[in-house]
């Protein structure tokens, strides 16, 4: 199984001016990223889409590959579809991981396990789930997901999922929290891309219930480890510096000292485990 890894990354951050370029423990976001994909120990062929000069310099200074796009894509995930689109040696069962490039503290080995749910063949998507902080319950950033018995999504939302319906039922219920990572076959991906939002889409504002409502299984992931954040406000900002700061700059140590830190928040009770 061939494997691309892409990074989708571009310089106009309505939140964040110039986000992939902001400097962490003394190196780009986006360097940082493609060191976590680095991690990942499925031989891969790793790219940043981007629509940026000033991106692809730095990425290609830092020994990496830039892949420019045109900058009328839409989203990330076209920006991914693009590239895996140009890339002929990848087959429709083929796999293309789109690693967010706001991630700087997801670690390798949470991609590695992405990918090895692709030896099961009836898998189109997969993404990962981790442990939802009972803070978050009722957090419409914090989005939540349901799951089959065999592990596929039955459904993605911002409000709270499942819905206990009384005090007893509450004691049993089970809960996941997902993380926005996907790995796709190639033909899964290229339909995705191809297909507009549809209505739970822009009703909710999640790219992934397209891909439900196409038909399409998603598999889930368990990380029983908590959720990385993104780098989405100057505070993200201060957050991941001060975490890379305590761990020398590197960025495995940062995710482990970001795990420690959430000890001391109580979760709800696993989908996963």
């Amino acid at each position: 199984m061939a494997v691309l890894i892409c990074i989708p990354s571009r310089l106009g951050s309505t939140r964040l001016p110039r986000k992939p370029l902001l400097p962490i423990h003394g190196r780009a976001l986006v360097l940082h990223v493609l060191d976590r994909a680095r991690e990942c120990r499925h031989p891969a062929r790793m790219c940043v889409a981007t629509d940026s000069d000033e991106i692809a310099r730095v990425v290609h200074a830092g020994g990496g590959e830039a892949v420019l796009t045109d900058s009328a894509l839409p989203s990330g995930t076209d920006r991914v579809a693009a590239v895996a689109r140009a890339d002929a040696s990848l087959a429709d069962d083929d796999v293309v991981l789109n690693f967010q490039g706001d991630q700087p503290l997801l670690p390798g080995h949470a991609l590695t396990r992405l990918l090895e749910v692709f030896a099961d063949r009836a898998v189109d998507i997969a993404t990962l789930i981790c442990p939802l902080p009972r803070e978050d319950l009722h957090n419409p950033n914090t989005v939540k997901v349901v799951t089959g018995r065999d592990g596929n999504a039955l459904y993605f939302s911002r409000a709270t999922i499942p819905h206990a319906r009384d005090n007893e039922r509450a004691a049993q219920a089970r809960y996941a929290a997902h993380i926005g990572v996907y790995a796709y076959r190639k033909r899964a991906l290229a339909t995705l891309a191809a297909t507009p939002p549809c209505a739970l889409e822009e009703t909710e504002a999640l790219e992934q219930l397209r891909a439900l409502w196409l038909g399409f299984r998603i598999r889930c992931v368990a990380l029983p480890t908590p959720a990385p954040f993104e780098i989405n406000t100057p505070e993200d900002h201060a957050r991941a510096e001060a975490l890379f700061a305590r761990a020398g700059g590197d960025g495995a140590r940062a995710y482990e000292l970001l795990c420690t830190d959430a000890g001391a928040r109580p979760v709800l009770p696993f989908t996963g485990s």
